[in-house]
């Protein structure tokens, strides 16, 4: 029996060294799952009568003669994963020389059936293309002198031809304790008798197919992002390997989600965000994470308002300019107040010593931009105290169907003049009036009316501050200032704000 075992273990050493496996990424063989084997070879004895004795002899044909040693078997089992199941066989072999006397060539053979549980151990399986086994279990043998039992034991190849399927090739021994068992003899030539079959051909058939679970190479992304800036994120998978469907799903992080290889997002908020890209199919699941240290984007520096107070001023008073900037600090502040003169801060005053009109502008920057905004700020004469409280002036008074300023009243609108052209922020409203009885009111009133006008202008009250108008002649004398028709001969100016 020793030499039976020990060409076997022989034959499949040698095989083993000089059979090329294929291995690449894509998982070759199903796990999780039931599967049933098939085969067919050629069945040997190694007992008392078995005349084989040199390794040659496993190939004589001469032990032929009388009938074919085949073999016929069957296996059920369950996968836990591609490298390791186990299984319940079924065997029927037609060992020659295991019938009993006489021994030698002429001793009948004997059919027998061998039940087995076998747990099956392979070497690259998920991913070789052959795969070579080992099995060692247990066997109870029926069909000889009595029941035999023993150690059980098969090496062999697997070689895939789908997804579902493969083809193999073994060669099993069940050793038989009891000497006796099979022929019925023991005459302690041999400890042990066994039961060989090789080689074996047959096929396998998984229930589930062989699927390949998907790999992440790499995730990809920014490692920084502004807020509202949008990123590109990108993974590399086992693409031509994975068994499909498979799905790719991205979480942010943020509450939001993607899908697929290749995805853009944005953040709304600033913070450190965990990325994570997962793949999975009906072979597993795995995720791979990135950090993104999303900040706010740099603002430039923009002008919201800029004001001045007062508004308008009068000159020699000192005017406060301020403004509203929004943007990333720190802000430089350059006025231009219109005059020659220039300020910083975002608070700043002046005083304007001439009056007048002036564009006052602030120019605001930081690191990433500027901005620029004016205002325009009137600038009055800084006038005396009667320039607001005055409220009347001078009337003058004329002859007889008389236009003509006598000295008397140049005297009394020289005073009016005065004030006028000290007190900027005054207009005057002159109205001519005609006594009844004089000839052509209207046209005479209008005349003195103008005359008075002529004589501010002249004394520097500019044009456009005065308004005359004729008024005619005044029928009710409740409307002059003194009794008399010459208080009638008159000219008003009744100063304006």
């Amino acid at each position: 029996m020793t030499r039976t075992l020990s060409l076997s273990l022989l034959s499949f050493i040698l095989a083993f060294a000089f059979t090329a496996t294929t291995a690449d990424a894509q998982t070759k063989r199903a796990g999780d799952t039931f599967y049933f084997r098939a085969g067919v070879g050629i069945a040997d004895y190694a007992g008392e009568y078995s005349p084989v004795n040199e390794f040659s002899d496993i190939f004589d044909s001469d032990k032929f003669d009388e009938s074919f040693p085949y073999s016929l078997s069957g296996e059920f089992g369950y996968k836990f994963n591609p490298n390791f199941g186990i299984g319940l066989g079924l065997q029927y072999g037609d060992y020659q020389f295991a019938g009993g006397p006489p021994r030698g060539a002429g001793a009948p053979s004997a059919g027998i059936t061998t039940t087995y549980l076998t747990g099956r151990l392979g070497l690259g399986a998920q991913s070789w293309i052959i795969s070579p086994y080992a099995d060692f279990g247990v066997h109870a043998s029926f069909g000889g002198e009595s029941t035999a039992f023993g150690p059980s034991f098969a090496g062999g190849f697997d070689a895939v031809v789908s997804r579902h399927a493969s083809l193999f090739i073994e060669a099993r021994s069940h050793l038989v304790l009891d000497g006796e068992a099979i022929d019925g003899v023991d005459q302690g030539e041999y400890s042990m008798d066994a039961l060989t079959v090789m080689p074996t051909l047959g096929f396998q058939y998984t229930f589930e197919p062989a699927t390949t679970a998907p790999v992440i190479f790499s995730i990809d992304g920014p490692a920084e992002l502004d807020t509202g800036e949008s990123g590109t994120f990108s993974a590399t998978v086992n693409e031509d390997e994975v068994t499909s469907p498979v799905s790719y799903q991205w979480n942010f992080g943020d509450g939001s989600t993607g899908s697929g290889l290749l995805t853009t997002h944005g953040f709304s908020q600033s913070g450190q965000y965990e990325v994570t890209f997962t793949a999975s199919n009906s072979a597993g699941e795995v995720s791979e994470t990135l950090t993104v240290e999303v900040t706010d984007p740099p603002v430039p520096a923009q002008i919201a308002t800029i004001n001045a107070n007062p508004s308008p001023a009068t000159a020699g008073q000192e005017v406060t300019f301020t403004s509203n900037v929004r943007g990333d600090t720190p802000i430089t502040y350059n006025w231009d107040f219109g005059d020659g003169n220039t300020g910083s801060g975002d608070t700043a005053t002046h005083t304007f010593e001439e009056p007048g009109s002036y564009t006052v502008t602030l120019d605001a920057s930081n690191d990433v931009g500027d901005d620029s905004r004016s205002l325009t700020l009137q600038v009055d004469p800084d006038l005396p105290p009667i320039c607001e409280t005055v409220s009347e002036l001078n009337p003058a008074f004329f002859g007889v169907n008389s236009s003509t300023l006598t000295d008397e009243a140049r005297s009394a609108l020289q005073e009016n003049a005065e004030i006028l052209a000290e007190c900027s922020n005054l207009t005057v409203r002159v109205e001519g009036f005609a006594a009844a009885g004089e000839r052509n009111p209207d046209e005479l009133s209008q005349d003195r009316a103008q005359a008075v006008a002529d004589f501010y202008e002249e004394n520097d009250v500019p044009s456009d501050r005065i308004e005359a108008q004729g008024r005619g002649a005044i029928e009710d004398d409740t409307t002059s200032k003194k009794a008399g028709t010459e208080q009638q001969r008159r000219v008003d100016s009744i100063p304006q704000r």
